[in-house]
């Protein structure tokens, strides 16, 4: 895995991947290894081939943090387009951690954009309770409360996305109509 890693930081995605299986083939149970190729796949695109090692991830009974790993698995399927299987994983994920920021970020994203925007904005509250704001983030409540009609709200998530994020992508986005 550290030679994965390795390998992945200089940009070798092929001997990162070959080091990467190899240690989920040496350790084909352990949550860890497991996860760390998982998260590898899907930063390669290969969605459905990562969520096979995040479920094994997932069934270690003594792997420490399922609820990364079902946090990673929720990510990825967001990235892959199945909102289904995100939502199922963010869930369990949250079940372990009901204060897991990046799992609650990701529920908000994934009812936004399944246009379930209620949903959405009670998930995006829970996270702005116990997360740190990025310019993501700040632009999800932003869309959220435009597509509830809630101006102010929406106002208030720009002005901020603006002051604290002034020269992020997201704040530029602001300046196209498609920002929503």
């Amino acid at each position: 895995t550290v030679i994965g890693l390795l390998y992945e930081q200089i940009g070798d995605n092929a001997k990162a991947e070959q080091n990467y299986r190899r240690a989920a083939q040496l350790m084909p149970k352990s949550g860890n290894e497991n996860n760390n190729y998982a998260a590898f796949l899907c930063k390669l695109g290969k969605y459905d081939e990562a969520d096979k090692y995040f479920q094994v991830a997932v069934a270690d009974p003594f792997y420490k943090t399922p609820a990364v790993a079902l946090t990673n698995a929720g990510t990825c399927a967001i990235k892959g387009g199945n909102f289904v299987a995100a939502e199922r994983d963010l869930r369990s994920a949250l079940e372990y951690a009901p204060n897991n920021s990046e799992a609650l970020f990701q529920m908000a994203t994934v009812l936004y954009r399944k246009q379930e925007f209620f949903k959405a904005r009670a998930f995006f509250q829970r996270y702005e309770s116990v997360g740190r704001q990025s310019a993501d983030a700040l632009l999800l409540g932003r869309n959220i409360e435009l597509q509830l009609g809630n101006g102010k709200a929406a106002s208030d998530h720009t002005q901020r996305l603006r002051s604290q994020f002034p020269d992020s992508e997201q704040s530029r986005s602001l300046d196209t109509p498609s920002s929503s």
